[in-house]
């Protein structure tokens, strides 16, 4: 006696309460990134960062008391974006004498400054001005070509 071949399982629709079919979700959807309010990054203007305005981007990590990297090189006039990361133990900012001054921010925060480089060629220095950070190591250069 031959066997009947196999059957593909039949699949319901739920229903309602009534017998009127429901839909049923597809079984998986990408997530969505609707946005975080509490990861929205801060800059020296009090406004939103928009990306697109930004010219070169940097990100500067500080400690206990040292800025990696030490030195930042840009050229005459260009819109720099500073994302500063506190990898530190205690506060600290990053400032640049006559061109910014970035506020400051706790332990493992972080801020973006955003400013146009200075017109005129030279070494600035950037450096945390909280306590005496500074005469302890934490400084370091914009070298503006």
């Amino acid at each position: 006696m031959a066997k009947a071949p196999k059957q593909a399982p039949m699949l319901s629709t739920p229903t309602s309460s009534t017998g009127t079919p429901t839909p049923t979700p597809p079984a998986s959807l990408p997530p969505v990134d609707t946005g975080d309010a509490s990861k929205v990054e801060s800059n020296s203007t009090g406004k939103r960062p928009n990306p697109a305005d930004a010219g070169q981007g940097f990100t500067v990590e500080g400690t206990e008391f040292a800025f990696s990297p030490k030195v930042l090189t840009v050229s005459t006039g260009q819109k720099v974006r500073v994302t500063f990361i506190n990898k530190g133990a205690v506060s600290h900012n990053f400032v640049i004498d006559g061109v910014v001054n970035g506020p400051i921010i706790s332990a493992g925060s972080k801020t973006v400054v955003e400013f146009s480089a200075p017109d005129k060629a030279g070494a600035y220095p950037m450096y945390c001005s909280v306590g005496s950070h500074r005469s302890s190591g934490m400084e370091g250069q914009l070298v503006v070509k």
